[in-house]
This record gives structure tokens, C-alpha cells and sequence, in this order.
């Protein structure tokens, strides 16, 4: 959709530029319709690096970018709060895989383990059984996702678990 909805503002000679779009996929996808016809395009939202580092000369980004910010929260919970056992939980999104793994990497560079890696969906709403995979020993749960981080949280503490609960500045709820 916002490959098409990027090709209706290119055609449309009112449209002089695009403030947009929230997420890294749907960015990267229609800043390339954008490069086509010439349509400078500003995100305040998308994060991943592939927003911007493809070389595309009217695409701007206003957030931090996953790759300062995976590897900053690795850095954090491992320098500053003592974490060192990992459980990483990503929404199969541009934006979960990538800080995800991001994230997974520096928190192993810090010297930390990564005991597991789960996957969520999008509009997800049991997670139950996503909650019933977990390692018995962990200490921190990374989520890279968005929607699904609050219930994914309300579910561990509805079963006990007290564990530090992090994710990136795209957790909503």
C-alpha cells in the first residue's frame, strides 16, 4: 500500500513533498517511488538504517537509527543494570528483525548471552504460548516490535515473571 499511496503523490502535481511514512518497510518501499519522480520525502519515525543508506538524495530521517540504538540498550543493560542473560523477542517486521538482531549482537559483544530468540506477530493477542517458550533463567527480555509490547509484558507479569522488560522507542501501547 504505501508503494502505491508514494505513486499517487508523485502523480499528483499538488504534492511537493511527503512527510512520512511511520514504518522502516513501508518507508524504504516508497522512498524508492519517491527517487523515481523527484519527491522529497522526511520520516520522523522510520529507524532502520536502510531508510537512509541507500543513497537517495531527497529521503531525511528525524529518529535515531536502529544501529545506535540497538547496540546503546545492549550497552546499558549490560554496563549500567547488570543484565547478562538475554531473551529477544521480535515482531517479524523490518523494524523488529532488524533492531532485534542489532540489539542481540552488541549485547553478546558486551559479554552477555543470548539464551533465546522468539518471534511475535502483528495483532497478536494471546501470548500465552509465546510466554510459555521462555528459558527458565533469564534476566532481561528484549521486544523489537511495536504493538505487541505491552500485552507481551502484561502476560509476564501476569504469570510472575518480574524480569526487566526493554524494547526500543517503538513500543506503543
Amino acid at each position: 500500500e504505501g508503494k502505491a499511496v508514494a505513486q499517487r503523490f508523485c502523480d499528483d502535481p499538488r504534492v511537493l513533498g511527503v512527510i512520512g511514512h511511520v514504518n522502516s518497510g513501508v518507508s524504504i518501499g516508497a522512498s524508492n517511488v519517491y527517487g523515481a519522480c523527484r519527491l522529497g520525502m522526511i520520516t520522523a519515525m522510520s529507524s532502520s538504517p536502510g531508510v537512509t543508506d541507500r543513497g537517495l538524495d531527497n529521503v531525511f530521517r528525524l529518529t535515531n537509527r536502529d544501529d545506535n540504538k540497538g547496540p546503546a540498550i545492549a550497552s546499558h543493560l549490560y554496563r549500567v543494570l547488570g543484565k547478562r542473560r538475554a531473551l529477544v523477542v521480535d515482531d517479524q517486521t523490518t523494524y523488529g528483525k532488524g533492531l532485534a538482531e542489532l540489539f542481540a549482537q552488541a549485547f553478546v559483544r558486551n559479554g552477555g548471552e543470548v539464551v533465546k530468540r522468539l518471534t511475535v506477530t502483528v495483532g497478536q493477542k494471546d501470548f500465552q504460548p509465546t510466554v510459555a517458550e521462555f528459558p527458565p533463567s533469564f534476566d532481561v527480555l528484549f521486544f523489537a516490535g511495536i504493538a505487541e509490547a505491552a500485552p507481551l509484558l502484561k502476560e509476564m507479569r501476569v504469570r510472575g515473571l518480574q524480569q526487566r522488560f526493554a524494547c526500543g522507542d517503538g513500543c506503543w501501547d
